[in-house]
């Protein structure tokens, strides 16, 4: 089956977990008849959790799948850091089997300040390490390794630092990503277009921030996957198509307007420093 994956989703512990699956899953099954996909095409939540959040950690510990909340249920996969997450079937959609796949994946900063994903593994690895050690640590633990853009966070000595990396031949298999914070306005960066002129892919995903409603964003901005997704073992299925494609890949969804993203960001900082205080 082909899929359609949000390559940068975040459960922060202010989330209503439930409303969350829900409107990813609707998200989700949106792009995938806007895409003329096939009805049974896989849909897949790619986890970048920061240093302290442990949404995957959560899942694993409410196995066996008795001790599954009553609005999903857990299915285990032959893989530790994948699962299946069946979301119980309201009135509206009679007996349809509503299925997400969760893979498991982390969000690094780096000693340079670079914000890192380290995808399809459950590494775990401390924020703060250089660049290079989260990028070999990430290869032998079999994951995806991408630099995410954030507002800001490409410019002056970090754009410089980040410019050398792409350009690098110690990094073969580093990847960008891209998220709904970039606004519709904002060009495609400099950095970015390199990126791509030296054959780095782009991974798009929603990058929900942590204030409640954010949820609401998980599944609208991501990558289609037109290669079969085993249910056993997709995040290998989804780390073999990400390292063998040659071209960049098809998007579904689409990013904030300048407003949406301004308020966004806006209402995160203000939480934070009014937490702070």
């Amino acid at each position: 089956m082909s899929a359609i994956c949000d390559c940068h989703v975040h459960f922060y512990p202010t989330y209503d977990i439930s409303l969350a699956l829900e409107m990813a899953w609707t998200k989700l099954e949106t792009a995938r008849v806007s895409a003329e996909l096939p009805s049974k095409t896989t849909k897949i939540l790619c986890l970048t959790e920061r240093h302290d959040c442990f949404f995957f950690d959560e899942l694993i510990n409410k196995l066996p799948e008795g001790d599954s909340p009553s609005t999903y249920k857990i299915r285990p996969t032959k893989e530790n850091c994948s699962l299946r997450l069946e979301l119980m079937s309201k009135e509206r959609h009679g007996s349809e089997r509503r299925e997400l796949i969760i893979v498991a994946g982390r969000q690094i900063v780096t000693s340079e300040r670079i914000e890192v994903l380290a995808l399809a593994s459950n590494l775990r690895l401390a924020d703060g390490l250089s660049f290079s050690e989260v990028y070999q640590q990430v290869q032998q633990a079999n994951g995806i390794c991408a630099i995410n853009w954030a507002p800001g966070k490409w410019f002056f000595r970090r754009g410089e630092i980040i410019r050398s990396l792409i350009a690098s031949k110690d990094f073969p298999k580093l990847f960008l990503g891209d998220t709904t914070l970039r606004p519709t306005i904002w060009p495609k960066p400099n950095l970015m277009r390199r990126g791509e002129s030296l054959g780095r892919k782009i991974l798009s995903g929603s990058d929900p921030l942590p204030p409640r409603g954010e949820e609401d964003y998980i599944g609208s901005y991501g990558i289609v996957v037109p290669e079969i997704i085993s249910a056993e073992y997709p995040a290998k299925s989804l780390r073999d198509f990400l390292l063998s494609s040659t071209g960049p890949f098809t998007t579904f969804g689409k990013r904030g307007s300048s407003v949406e993203v301004f308020w966004r960001i806006f209402k995160h900082e203000y939480l934070a420093f009014k937490n702070k205080h």
